[in-house]
């Protein structure tokens, strides 16, 4: 094969274009396309050098030592140190893919940027029991890990009410499902209702609806704000009642 003539440049090629896709993804912290098609592109570069010089991959162990077997040796180094930094960086960014036909695990753009611009750590627990768990429960507590895995700072947790009922009573829970979003002096409660609706199906019975990202997503920003306002009411002017709960008062509002 004519790759043989450039052994040395394409197996320097090939290591530089793997050894720069892996330097690429530890300095930006992230996968992306350019780097995965750089680590891509080297791999399928040292396939072409192997297939090139295949007789004396097979010959390696039969010969002295010789330009050709050094160069397969340092093949051999290279390959197991790059696949032990592929390995390394894959579980520090796992590559995933939604493949569900809606898109059930795939969050959108405003929860992943309200997410990557938490100002403070939030907390988040689920307060469920296996005996009222269901479909919709489930997909709720693995929607809230997907948020887990875009923030270091989005902190997920499960508490089963019947097993851990201490930590119930701390956060001072009384209904089963409910999710608490914690941040500071900032506290949400979503209760199972918020996040799943029932509308009348075609044969009158209740079909659920889950609606876990805006409840779940709505309440994060609310951790995201510190702000706190202050309304004052001022009296003796005819103001409307604030005590009045008639049309005509303000107890409502």
């Amino acid at each position: 094969l004519r790759v043989r003539a450039y052994n040395e440049a394409v197996l320097s090629f090939g290591l530089l274009l793997i050894v720069g896709g892996v330097f690429a993804v530890l300095i930006v912290d992230t996968t992306n396309w350019w780097n995965l098609t750089l680590v891509v592109l080297g791999t399928l570069v040292l396939g072409l050098f192997l297939a090139a010089n295949l007789a004396e991959v097979k010959a390696v162990g039969k010969k002295k030592s010789t330009l050709a077997q050094a160069n397969l040796a340092l093949v051999a180094v290279a390959m197991l140190g790059i696949v032990g930094g592929l390995n390394w960086v894959i579980n520090r960014h796992p590559i995933r893919f939604d493949l569900t036909a809606n898109k059930m695990y795939t969050l959108s753009d405003q929860t992943t940027d309200i997410l990557k611009k938490l100002p403070q750590d939030v907390n988040v627990t689920l307060f469920t029991s296996a005996k009222r768990s269901s479909a919709e429960i489930m997909r709720a507590q693995q929607l809230l890990e997907e948020y887990e895995k875009v923030s270091t700072k989005f902190h997920f947790k499960v508490i089963d009410g019947d097993k851990n009922p201490s930590e119930a009573k701390r956060l001072g829970l009384h209904e089963y499902n409910t999710v608490v979003f914690e941040s500071g002096e900032n506290r949400k409660d979503v209760l199972q209702r918020d996040y799943v609706t029932y509308a009348m199906g075609q044969g009158r019975q209740p079909t659920p609806k889950f609606q876990g990202e805006g409840a779940f997503t709505s309440a994060l920003v609310k951790m995201a704000d510190n702000t706190h306002l202050t309304f004052y009411l001022t009296q003796g002017h005819g103001e409307k009642d604030f005590n009045n709960p008639q049309a005509e008062g303000f107890n409502t509002f």
